[in-house]
């Protein structure tokens, strides 16, 4: 009898601590991304960016995969990337070999559960600097952000964006340089108007 007993208050207290850990379980993973990677950690140095990996507040230690993303001469490209642990509990460092003209488009994924995953899409430009980054998400009744899996759909829409901007990026420059040259003349026109507005001619 004391024995059943016993079994009896280790089920119970095993049902209260499964109940008291789902709430804490619930809900799911999120991706952050740090740029640059800092050059004097050796477990940072050289990568590409740094993946933080969260369970609500804490770092976590989750699945992870990658690969990046690009059009050389006309053609689709992808890489895969490699994510290792650095010194900071829950920070990866994500590295490549990403040869020829950029943009790329890095797609992270950290993975709780099959169900429970979240993807940074992270565009590079093409000296290999982050434009942008964004983890496509829902926001369900209670108004969470819920992170949800990434379609190849959203991959080529981010992909052509970063295309767009890196073409905009190199004609900008040209522009500036045109629209520097004429500053001086458009100040010298404005030096006439300002001047015939104070100064008008006399009619004789």
């Amino acid at each position: 009898m004391p024995a059943k007993r016993s079994i009896r208050r280790t089920g119970l207290t095993l049902a209260a601590l499964l109940t008291f850990a789902t709430p804490a379980l619930a809900g799911p993973p999120w991706i952050a991304i740090e740029y640059p990677a800092n050059p004097h950690d050796p477990s940072t140095r050289g990568a590409l960016a740094l993946v933080h990996a969260f369970h609500h507040g804490d770092h976590i230690a989750p699945k992870m995969h990658g690969s990046a993303e690009a059009v050389i001469d006309g053609q689709r490209r992808s890489v895969a990337l490699t994510l290792s642990r650095t010194n900071r509990p829950g920070v990866y460092a994500v590295r490549g070999n990403l040869e020829g003209q950029g943009p790329w488009l890095l797609v992270l994924t950290v993975e709780e559960a099959p169900t429970a995953t979240a993807t940074a899409l992270v565009a590079l430009n093409a000296e290999g600097r982050i434009t942008s980054v964004r983890v496509p998400s829902d926001t369900n009744r209670e108004g969470w952000v819920i992170p949800r899996r990434v379609t190849e759909t959203d991959i080529d829409t981010e992909l052509r964006e970063a295309i767009r901007i890196t073409q905009l990026s190199a004609v900008t420059p040209d522009r500036g340089l045109a629209l520097a040259g004429l500053l001086p003349f458009g100040g010298l026109l404005a030096f006439v108007a300002l001047a015939r507005r104070l100064y008008p001619r006399r009619v004789h």
